[in-house]
């Protein structure tokens, strides 16, 4: 089993493998505090006018390919 930080993911891009966009790089994480697995990847919509943001994408764990 590979063994990953959470701090190495931050220079992990991510790309939809069905349409071939780039989404952007991993910004956050969001952990199960009951198990303590990683259960989504989220990354930062783009920034806009005075620090507002669109909206964030999650992705869930058990939709990730590597």
């Amino acid at each position: 089993m590979d063994c990953c930080r959470i701090t190495d993911l931050n220079s992990k891009q991510v790309i939809n493998t069905k349409t071939g966009c780039r989404l952007g790089f991993v910004n956050d994480v969001e952990i199960n505090t009951c198990d303590g697995r990683l259960s989504a990847l989220i990354i930062f919509g783009r920034s806009r006018l005075l620090g507002r943001r669109d909206g964030d994408i999650r992705i869930y764990w058990k939709d990730i390919e590597v």
